[in-house]
């Protein structure tokens, strides 16, 4: 009898933790297909874009590869992404990729003041070199972005 009841028991607690680690993993599939699709939400055709490589971190980013199609209908090469909701997604070379529009008035400050740090390293190399190039502001601006960009991927996907 006591036998029984610990057999019972022992089962009951499989069943328990096998539906907690069931539900677990629907929760994480949940929190994946919400962060891709604020990853891919500008590009040319979301419903094509090959991901690989994902981790979804204990903070809720997303960080992983992903590959698009081009004007041309071709596959570009797999760039990194990381991503938190519509408001906080980023693709490697490629900047913001959230809401469109919707970039929070920090995070655009947060962009106009690593656009200035860049300038100021670009000055300060200017008086080294003389000869180097002006950076324009689109020039900047793409720095800046791929700066913001390594910056999350340092801190949220290493």
């Amino acid at each position: 009898m006591k036998t029984k009841i610990g057999i019972a028991l022992a089962a009951g607690v499989l069943i328990v933790a096998g539906s907690a680690f069931a539900i677990q993993q629907y929760i994480d599939w949940t929190h994946v297909a919400q962060r891709r699709a604020h990853a891919v939400q500008q590009l040319r055709d979301p419903d094509s874009v090959q991901f690989r490589a994902e981790k979804l971190t204990r903070a809720g980013w997303l960080c992983g590869e992903l590959n698009g199609k081009n004007a041309y209908g071709a596959y570009t090469g797999f760039k990194r992404f990381v991503s938190l909701g519509e408001y906080d997604a980023w693709i490697e070379g490629s900047g913001y990729a959230g809401k469109p529009g919707g970039q929070p008035t920090a995070q655009i400050l947060a962009g106009i003041d690593a656009q200035i740090a860049v300038l100021k390293r670009h000055i300060e190399a200017k008086k080294k070199q003389p000869d180097l190039p002006t950076l324009s502001e689109q020039e900047a601006a793409a720095l800046a972005e791929q700066e913001m960009f390594a910056e999350r991927w340092k801190k949220h996907c290493s």
